[in-house]
């Protein structure tokens, strides 16, 4: 996990932030590295999963998380590291910020045109003043 991450998580849940998860990864993977991970525990408030339902770019999950949450794309924040993250948030017309800390460069993701690219953590965190939810 990179520097700040956790402490931020914390934080926001803290302020009353709810958090989620909308990974493409099957349940099983994502929950083998989620449990070697006990800080993690109690902060999201859902982990949707790709075997449960239709993987990124399709926007099925943040559908969802909206529905759970009872809000509007616009109240939600995706932050995410992968062209899938980026054609799902732009999909659900939910705002997206895109990190360079995955497979992509900031170029490429820059090409797809992500609401803003590799901020920090207190950027992140700023922006999620504005949003209800985190995915």
């Amino acid at each position: 996990m990179f520097t700040g991450v956790l402490s931020a998580l914390q934080q926001l849940k803290k302020q009353g932030v709810r958090l989620y998860i909308a990974t493409n990864k099957p349940s099983r993977s994502f929950f083998d590295e989620y449990n070697a991970m006990p800080e993690l525990h109690g902060l999201f408030d859902q982990v949707l999963c790709a075997d449960q339902y239709r993987a990124k770019p399709d926007p099925i999950m943040l559908s969802t998380i909206m529905k759970d949450a009872g809000i509007q794309a616009s109240e939600l924040l995706m932050v995410g590291d992968t062209s899938f993250d980026v054609l799902a948030a732009k999909a659900n017309g939910t705002p997206i910020a895109a990190v360079s800390c995955g497979n992509m460069t900031a170029d490429e993701l820059a090409d797809l045109k992500p609401d803003c690219l590799d901020i920090g953590v207190p950027e992140v965190c700023a922006r999620i003043a504005d949003a209800s939810i985190l995915v």
